[in-house]
């Protein structure tokens, strides 16, 4: 199971209570990372156990619950993409302009 909270705000206590609640277990892994695929990227790894003891890390946020975060490569999001060939870069409004302009030619 894989759970994915956006926005969760600062209240990781009442968050922990309710993910046990749930019947997840104490052990399972989260990470909140704070403004995900940017230059400012943060992620804090840690458990629902001690999740309550997470920083509050700038928004926007993501909290990412379940075995996924075990697996997750430790280097960020953007530096992932910035790896990648260039379909998974941001499209740029110029390219479509251009694109156009070739048409029309």
């Amino acid at each position: 199971v894989t759970l994915v909270v956006y926005m969760p705000g600062y209240a990781y206590e009442a968050t922990k209570a309710k993910l046990l609640k749930a019947g997840l277990s104490h052990r399972t892994p989260c990470a909140v990372i704070s403004k995900a695929t940017s230059a400012e990227e943060q992620v804090f790894r840690t458990s629902i156990a001690d999740l309550h003891n997470a920083p509050k890390l700038p928004a926007p946020t993501l909290l990412v619950v379940g075995d996924v975060v075990r697996f997750a490569d430790h280097v960020t999001l953007h530096q992932q993409f910035a790896q990648h060939a260039p379909e998974f870069q941001p499209s740029v409004a110029q390219d479509f302009v251009s694109e156009e302009q070739e048409q029309a030619e």
